[in-house]
Order: C-alpha cells, then structure tokens, then sequence
C-alpha cells in the first residue's frame, strides 16, 4: 500500500521569524511543505527553513486572481509530488494541536472548507460578485475610462453572475482549506472544461474567497463547512493579531490552526507553546 503524504501551502509575504516556527511545527517525515512568497517580499529564499521548498514567483496583490494562481501553483506541484492531501496556510498561522493531532489530519478523508450562499438580489451579491473588465494596464478599476466600459459591459447583462457561471451558484467562504488531493483535482477539471468560469473570477473582486468556495461544492466527496483555521477580523480591513482568550476559544471549537500570530506577539506565542503538546 502506498504510503500517504499530506502537503501544506504556506502563502507568505513578511515575517520571517514567524514563517519558520510555522514550517518547524509541521516539519515531518509524513509531511510536505511548500511556501510561495510575494515576489516583492524582502525575505530571501536561503534565509528560510530547508525542511520547505520554496518558490518566489507571483506578484501578490490583495483582493486580486494573484493570489489564487499562487495557491494554485503550490498544490499543482505538492500533488505532481505525490501529496494526497493539501491543507493551505498564511505564513502567520500557527498550529495549537500536537504534531500528532496534525498526522491524524493525514488519516481524514474529510474535505474541510467553508462555502456559504450569497442571497441573490442582496449589496454584498451585487458588489462583492460585480464582474469588471480591467483592459488597459495600469489604468486602474477607478480610471474613467475603466468606469465607462464597465457600465456598458453591464447595461448590456455582460457582466452579470449568470452570464458566466450559468446554473453554476456563487458561494463564499475562508480562503484557508484543507481538503483531499482529488478534491482539488476535481476542482481544476471545472476550470479547465470551463474557460468562462476561470475568467469570470479572474475580474471579481477576493476570488480567493469565492472561487474555492464556489468550485469545491460542486466535488463529489465528504464536505465539512467549516475551516481548519481560527481568525478574527478587524472590520474588514485585516486579521487582528489574537489573545490568549481568541486561542482557547479556538480551541474549544475543534480549529486547529489560529491566524494571525506575529512573531513580534512573544505572549501569544509564549502561551500557545505552553498549552499545547510540541
């Protein structure tokens, strides 16, 4: 029987000190780990943990399809490694399970991600799904010219969810997943049978939180609609920097990883490290 391995992907972009704790914490012999980090990112790829392979090759921008094709670009090659189960991670995650609950991850067969329905006709349908058509470079989605053909792509229903999607529902949920390997495959299959459905969520605003959220619902498998991975948010603008309270409240609702945990945070870490079998 062929042994199983299961890969993390680790986007980072900062926070050097940080990153590595992370990767040591779930360096194992069953355990593969990749981290892609912003190709503007002042880390160098030396000063990382050799335990991960490391690519330095997107431009990551916020809120933009880069993100997505950095993520995708992690697994496609974690899977072409033999990896049978992914599970994606910020580089300021932290696990709060022992090493062993994190090999017991390799034994499910459980696809964990969150995909919630977006009610159609709602704001937040209207806006967060609004296709727009960025055709001059550098113009910006603000420029009048970008301003005035996105309205006509609109008057004419161009831009509308189901012009691209069809009968496909939009959902959305927490970029931070971990599911089988032949889950995601499924998941690219869609893409790639689809050219419209790729290209619809590369001119949406935060794909990275509706594109997998959307696509891995339509998988055949053992879904559970939560994520893995504990954040809190600060009215939208970022992940707030956790307390000691936000971690066994994570832990007592079954996460096993918290988001975000800064290096610079010696109290937080100090206290995960003490409550927690290494």
């Amino acid at each position: 029987m062929q042994s199983r391995h299961q890969a993390f992907l680790i986007i980072a972009h900062q926070d050097l000190p940080a990153l590595n704790t992370l990767i040591r914490h779930l360096a194992s012999p069953s355990n593969l780990i990749y981290v892609h980090l912003d190709k503007k990112s002042d880390i160098k790829i030396s000063d990382v943990e050799s335990s991960a392979s490391v690519i330095k090759k997107i431009n990551v921008k916020w809120g933009k399809y880069s993100i997505v094709a950095a993520t995708m670009f992690l697994a496609d090659l974690a899977i072409s490694q033999g990896a049978s189960r992914i599970t994606l991670l910020s580089g300021v995650c932290q696990p709060i399970v022992s090493k062993n609950q994190l090999e017991h991850l390799l034994g499910s067969d459980f696809d964990y991600f969150e995909s919630f329905s977006i009610a159609k006709g709602g704001e937040q349908y209207k806006s967060s799904w609004m296709f727009k058509l960025w055709i001059i470079p550098g113009a910006g989605n603000d420029s009048f010219i970008s301003k005035s053909l996105n309205k006509i792509i609109h008057m004419f229903g161009l831009g509308n969810i189901s012009f691209f999607l069809k009968s496909l529902e939009p959902r959305k949920g927490s970029q931070w997943w971990s599911v089988e390997s032949e889950t995601y495959l499924q998941m690219r299959r869609i893409i790639t049978n689809h050219f419209w459905i790729n290209f619809y969520f590369r001119h949406t605003s935060i794909p990275d939180e509706r594109l997998f959220a959307t696509l891995f619902q339509r998988t055949p498998g053992k879904h559970v609609n939560r994520s893995l991975t504990f954040t809190r948010w600060q009215n939208g603008l970022g992940p707030l920097d956790l307390s000691e309270e936000d971690i066994e409240t994570a832990r007592e609702e079954g996460y096993m990883f918290v988001r975000k945990v800064s290096s610079s945070n010696f109290k937080i870490r100090s206290h995960i490290a003490k409550t927690m079998e290494l």
